[in-house]
């Protein structure tokens, strides 16, 4: 079943078999939190604002991005510490403070 969130940039949704992602034109994913290395919060320059990224580390060495402006983006990250290793006290404050300047942020680990 192919599904976009209510925005064009989808949605992600944390649930106990992993971390749901739906995308504008592509398959629903489902990443099962034992396989996820790290999820870290990156920030890229877009003219007048600022574009902020999560991106879920698998085992297998690939990467999917998430964008902030997906249904779900902050409630998601809150969520990372039930099911991950967090790293950084608060990711959501870390994720709205996060600027072009910085280097990425891991944010949580896996157990």
């Amino acid at each position: 079943m192919e599904s976009t969130g209510s925005t064009p940039y989808g949605a992600i949704v944390s649930e106990p078999g992993g971390a749901r992602i739906m995308g504008r034109g592509m398959p629903e994913i489902l990443i099962p939190w034992d396989e996820l290395v790290d999820v870290s919060v990156s920030a890229y320059d877009a003219g007048q604002d600022v574009e902020r990224v999560l991106s879920f580390g698998h085992a297998s060495g690939h990467v999917v991005e998430v964008w902030h402006r997906a249904d779900g983006w902050e409630r998601a990250i809150s969520d990372l510490g039930t099911y991950m290793s967090l790293v950084v006290d608060d990711p959501v404050a870390r994720c709205r403070t996060i600027t072009p300047d910085d280097e990425p942020v891991i944010l949580a680990r896996a157990r």
